[in-house]
């Protein structure tokens, strides 16, 4: 069995009775978050199995049998070559600050559609709601009309003191408000009243538009009706995430949750408990998995009830992304994996590893219905794939399938010295944690703003991955030395947006006053 030393091997089940231990890689080790493959029910929250398609599905297909038992030494499919240059392309020199990354991706064009989109409907809703402005002297509407609209200048701070409100701690030490000896004057609370009155910002938050509500498609059915408001977002950050970067040879596909407690008319509410938002939509990623740079994405309008809707999805995200047949390894997990899809992706001359639903079609019955003790595993190939079931402790086994990678087992690192883990599950655990890598780096400073438009939640959730891709770029393009960490980076961002904006009212804006 290649490097499994004295491995025991009967009827085709290997032990080497390991302790198998979560690596702690952001949590993407097969069983970090208590689950395993079989324990997943996703019916509940997006569309997976419902008990008649269980039932439909765990009956495997009368196809010709051509999974084979692992015998000696097991050589897999030769790796396709990885023919890409990964990191940053089209970028700014690499002296550049840390707003010109940022202005990569809010470009003035695209800045000036969301001011003219939110005036439009500032427009559109006072002249319809002309007798609720008649009856409520007292609302704050009427600083919008005597002030007059938005502008780029105005929505780049507006967007410089949403980002600032998940930066600012009340914290005591000294290092908040210092940095290489410099006070950061953003980091006070006192900051965002020189900026922004509270109405002003309210009025904001309320009036953000996207997209012109008369050319709103009239009908539920057409393609276009359930995105139209977050169109324009969805297309101007798909195409310029992969403008300026290419990722590295390991690449994963797995769900983001953004957080929304409201109702999200025309479609329901997505709920995941294993996620940072339970409730809210979600996002299809395609990241890459050494840093977590979301590569493209697509935001929830159906759900995937059969295989092939899933499938679909997966290969839509890496077409979409111009990443087949470049030698790109994709990790999955049991929600999209399936042997028809891990075939179809190696013709396009891609590898994927990924655990998988028992409940699927064509996996061998040896790995399926194998009664494995503690440590044991069953292996089958057929041709360049590979199916590896797997027992951790006592939980319920774990069936991966995998083109990557070779049957056999791995030394790995753990506290206390080393033990021995199958190739596909080390090559998984390392590999599938690139979006939640991503949502780490999103969340620890997101902001919580209060707001009944679920289209404002996903327009700051995508703001935030924006500026994430930015700090991404800056790390591997920078020649700063040293390089400002995450925080930091954002900090200087912060003060680049808003610094040099003030309300007409405010002393700072009168001519000949210091700012």
């Amino acid at each position: 069995m290649g490097d499994s030393g004295d491995v025991e091997i009967t009827d085709h089940v290997t032990s080497d009775e390991p302790m198998f231990e979560s690596d702690g890689r952001h949590g993407s080790d097969v069983e970090s978050d208590g689950t395993s493959a079989d324990d997943c029910d996703y019916g509940d929250y997006y569309g997976g199995y419902t008990n008649e398609e269980e039932e439909e599905d765990e009956e495997l297909a009368e196809v010709e049998n051509l999974w084979q038992p692992i015998v000696g030494e097991d050589t897999g499919h030769a790796p396709w070559p990885f023919t890409a240059v990964p990191g940053p392309k089209n970028t700014v020199p690499a002296n550049a600050r840390p707003i010109d990354y940022v202005n990569l991706f809010f470009t003035p064009e695209f800045l000036q559609k969301i001011v003219d989109e939110t005036n439009r409907y500032a427009c559109q809703w006072v002249a319809s709601h002309q007798q609720y402005l008649r009856d409520h002297p007292q609302s704050d509407v009427h600083q919008w009309i005597q002030q007059g609209g938005t502008s780029i200048a105005e929505l780049r701070a507006f967007i410089g003191v949403a980002m600032n409100m998940g930066l600012v701690r009340k914290v005591n030490h000294v290092d908040a408000y210092l940095f290489d000896g410099e006070i950061h004057d953003s980091q006070d609370p006192s900051w965002f009243s020189e900026h922004f009155s509270q109405d002003r910002f309210n009025l904001l938050l309320k009036f953000l538009h996207f997209a012109d509500n008369n050319k709103m498609p009239s009908d539920p059915q057409d393609p276009g009706y359930k995105m139209f408001k977050i169109q324009m977002l969805i297309t101007h950050f798909q195409e310029k995430f992969l403008q300026y970067y290419h990722p590295h040879q390991d690449i994963c596909i797995d769900e983001s949750m953004i957080g929304c407690t409201e109702e999200m008319r025309p479609y329901p509410r997505q709920f995941m408990s294993n996620k940072q938002h339970s409730f809210g939509t979600n996002l299809w990623c395609l990241s890459d998995s050494t840093n977590g740079y979301l590569c493209r994405f697509e935001v929830f309008k159906d759900t995937l009830k059969k295989p092939a809707a899933r499938q679909a999805l997966v290969m839509r995200l890496l077409q979409d992304s111009a990443l087949l047949n470049l030698g790109h390894h994709l990790c999955l997990d049991d929600y999209f994996s399936s042997p028809a899809l891990f075939k179809e992706l190696h013709k396009e001359r891609t590898t994927a590893t990924g655990t998988v639903s028992k409940h699927r079609r064509d996996l061998p019955p040896q790995c399926v219905t194998a009664k494995l003790k503690k440590g044991e595993v069953c292996e089958q190939r057929d041709g360049p794939l590979l199916c590896v079931a797997y027992q951790k402790s006592g939980r319920n086994k774990t069936v991966f399938l995998s083109t990557a990678t070779t049957a056999g087992f791995e030394e790995v690192q753990r506290k206390g010295g080393t033990t021995l883990k199958p190739k596909c599950v080390v090559l998984y655990d390392k590999t599938m944690g690139g979006v939640d890598i991503s949502d780490d780096q999103v969340y620890m400073y997101l902001a919580k703003l209060k707001t009944l438009k679920w289209t404002t939640k996903v327009a700051l959730s995508l703001f935030g991955r924006a500026v994430v891709n930015s700090y991404i770029i800056y790390e591997m393009n920078t020649t700063d030395s040293p390089k400002l960490s995450q925080h930091h980076f954002m900090i200087s961002v912060v003060e680049s947006l808003a610094g040099d904006y003030y309300p007409p009212s405010h002393p700072s804006s009168e001519p000949g006053r210091p700012r």
